[in-house]
């Protein structure tokens, strides 16, 4: 077939760009839409960046967005942050100060139990305090 001229080829020159295009082409292919693309990939993507493939090649190649390449410039590596449903992401909350000394406080019973909350290899316990 012959091209028009100044038209361009739309395959690339560049064999590991077609080699990036593939892999992104097969993690379509094997997962549903709206999946996160996992760390390798993009690390891939961004190792081809630093060897001078523009993002305009990576874009069209590996159909990612400039927002998703911008996000992976300025964060490279990072991981999802539920990534490892085993490893629970600890939450930290405010502490209530005492009350004022003027608001009585309920009358706590020694009958009450203690509260114990378990992560994994720790244990918080809550009792009641004396008043």
């Amino acid at each position: 077939m012959v091209r028009a001229p100044g038209r361009r080829r739309s395959r690339s020159d560049n064999p590991e760009l077609e080699r990036l295009g593939q892999r992104f082409s097969q993690f379509r292919r094997e997962h549903p839409p709206q999946t996160r693309i996992p760390v390798p990939l993009r690390e891939a993507v961004l190792a081809a960046m630093q060897r001078g493939v523009t993002t305009t090649q990576v874009r069209r190649a590996c159909g990612v967005s400039p927002s998703q390449l911008d996000r992976w410039q300025k964060r490279p590596g990072k991981r999802a942050r539920h990534a490892d449903p085993r490893r629970p992401t600890p939450r930290v909350f405010s502490v209530v100060p005492d009350p004022p000394p003027h608001t009585a406080r309920p009358a706590v019973s020694r009958a009450e139990p203690e509260l114990e909350l378990r992560l994994g290899g720790w244990s918080i316990r809550v009792r009641p305090v004396d008043a």
